[in-house]
């Protein structure tokens, strides 16, 4: 029997619900990892004695990062394509100058990269969406002295939107035009995107990221932004607006010095009311033979927007110490945090007692024998 909307709506939601307390899990490690990164107090500071901090975690962070940059980027490309077959060594090296062009020079390749190390070894995971997006390009063209023919080709042109600052004029050889044409194109283009670590989801049971039962983007977005994309301006004006900041801890950590949290949107403009939009790839047996298949849904408030048959996954992560057996393992950040909480602890300690040295108290009591009092001495009264 196949599945109704609905009934794919209730098998997205308990698997959203089961990602996203495992989010909840690493979500807290995630803010402490920010924290320490940002030298954050730890909470246990003592009023009147030393509070300083040391830095191991962001040290060892930005140590370790552009060692990672350079792997891919110092050389000629960050790609090579290889041939096994004698007639395909063109088409090999084509492929390589296609994709170190479309990475490097259509899309900012060296901050993608950088972006994505730098999120998985302090968050654990480093997320890129590689995803194909079809763009609407307007550009101007002017023409002078073109004729009758010419420029009766451009007014059956279908990408011309307007044609402005006509002038005819009557020549020996005819009628000639000059004019202005506004034409619009429809280009595609790859697209490579950083996700943030609170927006990307993976089932708990994941032992990798190759072809995981539930993963998928889960992004706020605006009602106007969805209706751009092609949704359907009835469902979406109808769907339940959401708090931006939500229970994000890592989200509220990153941005620990704005106050940008109390309302999603202050104007109360319906079109900007926000929407989290979840951009799903999921295994599930919609046309009832009893296998599931990997679909790719579009879902927010509950209710499947779009859907969508595929083969894979738009998504590479990246995990800078695996765990085996398991999708999510650990990172730098979290394995220098107890170095850092020990360091800072030491050197609070010494400074304290630096500080006892040089700006000694004296307490007077007529109980005190004054001699005794006034005599320096190694361990003294």
């Amino acid at each position: 029997m196949k599945l109704s909307d609905r009934e794919l709506a209730s098998i997205v939601k308990a698997e959203e619900r089961q990602a996203l307390d495992y989010e909840g899990e690493l979500s807290e490690k995630r803010a402490i990892n920010l924290n320490y990164y940002n030298c954050v107090p730890f909470g246990d500071e003592v009023e009147g004695q030393s509070s300083a901090m040391s830095s191991d975690v962001s040290d060892v962070i930005e140590w370790m990062l552009p060692s990672l940059i350079k792997i891919f980027t110092q050389g000629k490309h960050i790609a090579k394509f290889e041939s096994f077959q004698v007639d395909g060594d063109q088409e090999a090296e084509d492929k390589t100058h296609l994709t170190n062009f479309v990475f490097m020079q259509e899309n900012n390749g060296v901050l993608t990269l950088h972006n994505m190390f730098k999120d998985a070894l302090l968050q654990y995971t480093g997320t890129v969406k590689v995803c194909w997006e079809e763009e609407e390009e307007v550009y101007t063209k002017r023409y002078s002295g073109i004729n009758e023919i010419e420029y009766q080709s451009i007014l059956a042109d279908a990408s011309v939107k307007s044609i402005d600052e006509l002038e005819e004029e009557e020549t020996e050889f005819g009628m000639t035009y000059s004019c202005e044409v506004v034409r619009s194109e429809t280009v595609g283009k790859v697209k490579f995107y950083n996700i943030p670590p609170e927006e990307f989801l993976v089932s708990k049971t994941a032992r990798d990221f190759v072809k995981p039962r539930f993963i998928g983007h889960r992004s706020p977005k605006t009602r106007s932004e969805l209706i751009e994309m092609g949704f359907d301006k009835g469902i979406v004006n109808s769907l339940q607006a959401d708090d931006y900041a939500e229970a994000s801890l890592e989200k509220n950590a990153r941005y620990r010095d704005y106050e940008m949290w109390q309302e999603s949107n202050p104007s109360n403009h319906s079109p900007n009311d926000l929407v989290y939009l979840g951009e799903y790839y999921l295994e599930a047996d919609v046309d009832g033979d009893g296998v599931t298949e990997y679909w790719k849904v579009f879902y927010a408030s509950d209710q499947i927007l779009e859907k969508e048959q595929v083969e894979d996954h738009p998504f590479a992560v990246a995990v800078p110490v695996p765990i085996p057996h398991r999708a999510i393992g650990t990172c730098p950040a979290e394995q220098a945090r107890e170095i850092q909480y020990r360091k800072a602890h030491l050197l609070r300690h010494g400074l304290d007692n630096v500080y006892q040295s040089n700006y000694p108290r004296i307490g007077y009591s007529n109980k005190v024998d004054l001699d005794d009092l006034l005599t320096p001495r190694s361990g003294g009264v």
